[in-house]
């Protein structure tokens, strides 16, 4: 079991070695057009009330949290049922908090009107 897990673990099996294959020549213009609209969406409906930067890539935004304290503002949304991320769990400054918009554009507009109500 040592020695099967030890090739498991390190290597990539000859399967996804051949679906790795095929993913490179998947168009993947539609994908990264929808991502682009939940990004606009989502920038253009909390820019007015946080400091935020419009991202480049991923599906991540860092707001600056009203009040700079990541932590709290985060305890806040949570009991509004909204799911975000203090940027304290990745590095060791508090002020920020990461959302992703790798949802529905319906969830998306209610996260948005769950942050501006927060803010």
């Amino acid at each position: 079991m040592v020695t099967m897990q030890q090739y498991v673990f390190s290597s990539v099996n000859s399967i996804a070695q051949k679906a790795a294959l095929l993913a490179l020549d998947y168009d993947t213009t539609a994908l990264i057009d929808e991502f682009r609209r939940k990004r606009d969406l989502i920038y253009d409906g909390i820019k007015d009330k946080f400091r935020v930067v419009r991202p480049g890539g991923a599906f991540y935004l860092f707001p600056e949290a009203p009040g700079g304290d990541g932590d709290a503002f985060v305890e806040r949304a949570l009991e509004k049922k909204l799911f975000i991320i203090p940027v304290s769990v990745f590095s060791g400054r508090k002020s920020h908090v990461r959302i992703s918009f790798a949802a529905p554009q319906d969830a998306i507009r209610k996260g948005i009107d769950l942050l501006n109500t927060l803010a």
